[in-house]
């Protein structure tokens, strides 16, 4: 019984990996040649499906008044921090102040 349990996780790890390879590179591949008949300029508007998406995933997860603080203060401080370096500087700033409102909260539920 013992070899046939490891023989079906063999068989369910390779066919959860063969099925997401096979997922990443169709959906790179069409994803590339999408792009590749996408006007100039439509890249800017793309800028900002990543960080809505997790935006939208951080929506649900709210349900109290710490993580709409830190919402705001990362908002708040990322455009000082676009302006300092526009490369990183708004996802430094964010990151910064989201780790450190996690940390507080971490710290104020243990007390």
């Amino acid at each position: 019984s013992g070899a046939n349990y490891g023989q079906d996780n063999l068989r369910f790890f390779l066919g959860v990996g063969i099925t997401s390879s096979l997922v990443w590179v169709v959906g790179t591949g069409a994803g590339s040649k999408i792009a590749g008949g996408l006007p100039s300029g439509f890249e800017e508007g793309l800028k900002f499906i990543l960080p809505g998406y997790f935006a939208g995933l951080l929506v649900v997860e709210m349900r109290g008044w710490t993580m709409a603080l830190i919402c705001l203060a990362s908002l708040l401080t990322a455009v000082p921090g676009a302006l300092a370096s526009p490369d990183w500087g708004w996802i430094t700033t964010s990151l910064v102040i989201a780790t450190l409102g996690w940390s507080l909260e971490q710290w104020t539920s243990r007390v």
